[in-house]
């Protein structure tokens, strides 16, 4: 029961309480409603202006960073890896020429003097000497040891040992140059990176005041702000860090402007690798070396020769009566030879030639290490062009979404969004940092392969590639799969087999291994490597009796085993117009072929394994409905090296089809592989079709062989 005491300056029956609290209810809901109103009027006119606002800045920084910026390069290739070195300027070859001059002016004469005093006769007069005193003074002139044609012959050994000087100083101008080239590389693209992260600073920037209006608004919880909020003080450390780096090599610039982007290059390996492409500083080193030794060893260095003048004077003793001798002076020349006893020329010779040896064996060794060096910087090069390729694609997916939401924004549509638009362009900035940072590392690995090849023009070892050429009309792209039979695989390894198909680009191997564990224990082992090659292998089934009634469990058996293997999927190589008595069984056996891939094709869904098939260019009345149950059909278009021929006789399946359509082609009818590559090309621009398999790895084996050999003869 209520209460009428609860309103005492209101007086009303108590009848009428229930009423009285009514209006009131009412006249306190309208107020309330009305300030909900103002409220929520207030907030939809805030979220109308935050919503032009995103529009200006979408708009804003769309303009500013275009979808359709492309890569532009317009220098000079040769003056991007340019080194200038030289080696005239060494201590070392300064030493060496001042001794050679010194050698020079060195013609082997020597002044010798001397003189003797004798005190007293000895006891035993064993020395005869008859003479007090004795003086000389003699010109000696030294020939061929240590003397005027040996001093020649340094002169010739010192100027190899200037060379060798001279090379090594090259070598280490050279590192410096690359040091220099390096850090030239590093402050370019410092200073792109640093553009790059303002554009996104200045995305954050926007990013964060719009989150935090949307969380004031109650659209946004505060840990979106958070988070925007620590990107960019991760990105403004990020800059600090870019711009210090950028202060320390700014004397070090490349011949690039600045709204000039480095190319992305790829390296012709072949002509890296060919044969006196490593003539380098080792080698020249290693010819003035061999002509040191040469001079070193020369056995008639062994040899002394010295002719002489000498003045001579005597006084004789007391006991020498004879006054005409007291006193003696006189002049006399002579020659003297030194031959040592053997002459051991064989020796020199032997310990030359093994020195020899010793700097050969050096120099190929150190030879081999730059060839491995060079493949193994190739390899990692394209490993990082893979990865640039793969995030270019990424940037080339991010544009398309952007463009699209240009365009809903363009028709008013609905499903238009500037906050998708906003963080599409800041991911998009994302990716551009990434591609820079891979770039990078692209031309670090080209400067170690530039310092491999030293005295060259670089140029001719790279050239300009157009990532969008990889990408251009992707759906054109052909893929090929093969047919491989359990004997042919049998004969290959693994290993030789991934390695022929990487070469011949086919991504996908349909494998026979017929009913031996063997094969298929090495079926087993080969899937991982093939995959890992990009290359997927399915299970080819080639048994007619499939499609008879009574094989259901041999059916599921086979893709029981085939998901066990790790087989992609199972291809269907039954072939009813094979059999015996097809022309009069046509209809039936149609129809059990039918049903036999109703059946696969549960099971390869069972087992999440796809369902492809073999047919004949004659199989037209059914085709649609093999296509509804299987995931691939390969049409056999074999005996044709016409594309006429095979357009009219593929004409019914096309229909079906459409671009799905995948054509089989068996080597064996083309002359040559050039042949064979060049119609399936033809094929691919006048009937659209993308896929192709070839049947089989045996008959382009042989067909490789024979334009290998082909080749061969003709040159």
């Amino acid at each position: 029961m209520h209460n009428s005491n609860l309103y005492p300056f209101i007086k009303v029956p108590a009848t009428s309480v229930s009423a009285f609290r009514i209006i009131a209810l009412s006249v306190c809901l309208c107020a309330i409603t009305v300030n909900s109103a103002t409220a929520q009027n207030e907030r939809e006119e805030r979220l109308s202006d935050l919503i032009s606002k995103v529009d200006s800045l979408v708009a804003y920084h769309t303009e500013t960073a275009p979808v359709t910026d492309k890569p532009s390069f317009k220098g000079n290739l040769e003056e991007l890896f340019s080194l200038e070195y030289s080696g005239s300027g060494s201590y070392e070859v300064k030493v060496i020429e001042a001794e050679q001059d010194k050698l020079h002016r060195d013609i082997g004469l020597d002044l010798n003097a001397g003189y003797l005093e004798n005190l007293e006769q000895g006891v035993f007069n064993v020395e005869g000497i008859y003479y007090r005193r004795r003086a000389q003074l003699e010109l000696e002139w030294d020939i061929l040891n240590n003397g005027y044609l040996d001093n020649r012959h340094e002169i010739r050994e010192l100027e190899n040992e200037k060379q060798i000087a001279r090379f090594e100083y090259a070598g280490r101008r050279q590192a410096d140059e690359i040091d220099s080239l390096q850090y030239a590389f590093k402050n370019y693209f410092t200073g792109q990176k640093a553009s790059l992260v303002r554009d996104y600073l200045a995305i954050l920037e926007d990013r964060h005041r719009i989150a935090t209006e949307l969380y004031q608004l109650n659209y946004k919880p505060w840990e979106e702000v958070i988070e925007v909020t620590s990107k960019r003080a991760q990105a403004e450390v990020e800059l600090e860090n870019l711009l210090s780096r950028s202060r320390q090599f700014a004397n070090l610039e490349l011949p690039v402007s600045g709204d000039n982007e480095l190319p992305l290059l790829n390296i012709r390996i072949n002509k890296l690798l060919e044969e006196g492409q490593f003539e380098s500083l080792q080698d020249s080193i290693f010819a003035q070396q061999v002509g040191k030794i040469d001079n070193e060893y020369n056995s008639w260095r062994d040899i002394s020769l010295s002719t002489f003048v000498r003045y001579n004077y005597y006084n004789s003793t007391s006991d020498v009566n004879i006054s005409n001798i007291r006193n003696r002076e006189y002049f006399s020349v002579g020659l003297n030879l030194s031959v040592p006893l053997p002459l051991l020329k064989s020796s020199n010779q032997k310990i030359a030639k093994a020195r020899e040896n010793l700097f050969k064996a050096e120099l190929t060794r150190t030879k081999n290490r730059s060839s491995e060096g060079i493949y193994s910087d190739y390899s990692r090069y394209q490993e990082k062009l893979q990865q640039y390729l793969s995030s270019y694609q990424q940037l080339l997916q991010l544009n398309t979404s952007i463009r699209k939401q240009q365009q809903r924004q363009e028709l008013n549509d609905p499903a238009y969004s500037p906050l998708v638009l906003f963080e599409l362009l800041a991911e998009r900035i994302d990716v551009k940092r990434d591609l820079l940072s891979i770039k990078q590392d692209m031309y670090e690995i080209l400067i170690e392969v530039r310092d491999n090849v030293p005295g060259s023009d670089f140029s001719e070892f790279i050239y300009v590639i157009n990532p969008d050429d990889y990408f251009a009309d992707s759906n054109s792209k052909l893929s090929k799969t093969a047919y491989l039979w359990s004997s042919q695989f049998n004969k290959l390894s693994n290993q030789e087999l991934v390695e022929f198909l990487v070469k011949h680009g086919i991504n996908q191997l349909l494998l026979s291994t017929g009913t031996d564990s063997l094969l298929r224990k090495k079926a087993a082992n080969f899937i991982p490597i093939a995959e890992s090659r990009g290359i997927k292998v399915e299970w080819m089934i080639g048994d007619n009796d499939l499609l008879m009634p009574g094989h259901d469990t041999e059916l599921e058996q086979l893709f029981s085993t085939g998901k066990k293997l790790g087989m992609t999927g199972i291809h269907l190589d039954v072939e009813p117009h094979a059999r015996n008595d097809w022309d009069s069984r046509k209809g039936e056996y149609k129809v059990l072929y039918l049903e036999m891939l109703g059946k696969a094709q549960k099971l390869a869904g069972a087992h999440g394994l796809s369902l492809s098939v073999s047919v004949p260019v004659f199989y037209d009345s059914i085709i649609e409905q093999v296509a509804e149950l299987t995931d691939d059909i390969y049409v056999m278009a074999y005996g044709m090296d016409d594309s006429d021929k095979v357009k009219e006789k593929v004409e019914g399946e096309m229909k079906v089809m459409d671009e799905n359509l995948a054509i089989a082609l068996r080597p064996e009818d083309f002359q040559s592989l050039n042949e064979f590559e060049s119609f399936i090309e033809k094929l691919s621009r006048e009937l659209n079709v993308r896929t192709f398999a070839i049947h089989d790895i045996e008959s382009l084996m042989k067909l490789d062989n024979s334009e290998v050999t082909l080749n061969y003869y003709e040159e």
